[in-house]
């Protein structure tokens, strides 16, 4: 399936593949393509049936929109993550969602995290201080869904996220943080 803004992504069988931000664009896929085994997400106990697998490159994009993606994900019964290329900022916790065992990278994935950032333009203290005290709280969710799925409690998510020019590293720390389970050759 593609896109009408050309993001590249495609499903093949039940494989997802998606190149590109994590916005509404990315959201609208997962809709599309990941829930088409039926669940019924109004349901109490209601999940996907069919595994999925979803291949991911992605620098980043909107937090919110991954927190989304998350909540998605607890729909499906069983959901494979592959980070390959790039998987930074917002792409993190993506990839950290997937089914426990079955979160994988290609060996020169790249990983970053960073502190959120928002430029709304404020023009008072007040409303500088509203954005302020929104990104505080973006941060503390990141945080807290990368300890609900990785090795690591949120202070050490809020003390990465802090770095001033962002913390890049490979999949050797992924696995060690528990962002992903194993390394794989290719992401299919």
């Amino acid at each position: 399936m593609a896109h009408n803004q050309g993001t590249p992504s495609a499903v093949v069988g039940k494989t997802l593949i998606y190149g590109g931000d994590i916005d509404e664009e990315f959201l609208s896929f997962l809709w599309q393509n990941l829930l088409k085994a039926g669940a019924d997400l109004w349901g109490t106990n209601a999940k996907a049936k069919e595994d999925r697998r979803l291949v991911l490159c992605s620098t980043g994009g909107s937090p919110e929109v991954a927190f989304i993606a998350v909540d998605l994900f607890e729909h499906v019964q069983s959901l494979t993550t592959v980070a390959t290329g790039s998987c930074m900022s917002a792409a993190i916790i993506v990839i950290a969602a997937g089914t426990p065992g079955s979160r994988l990278a290609t060996p020169r994935t790249r990983f970053m995290i960073h502190s959120p950032s928002w430029d709304l333009g404020a023009t008072t203290r007040k409303q500088a201080e509203v954005q302020s005290k929104e990104l505080r709280y973006i941060e503390k969710v990141y945080a807290d869904v990368l300890a609900k799925y990785t090795k690591k409690p949120s202070l050490f998510w809020i003390a990465k996220q802090r770095l001033d020019e962002g913390y890049f590293f490979g999949v050797d720390e992924a696995i060690e943080f528990g962002i992903i389970d194993q390394v794989v050759k290719a992401p299919f």
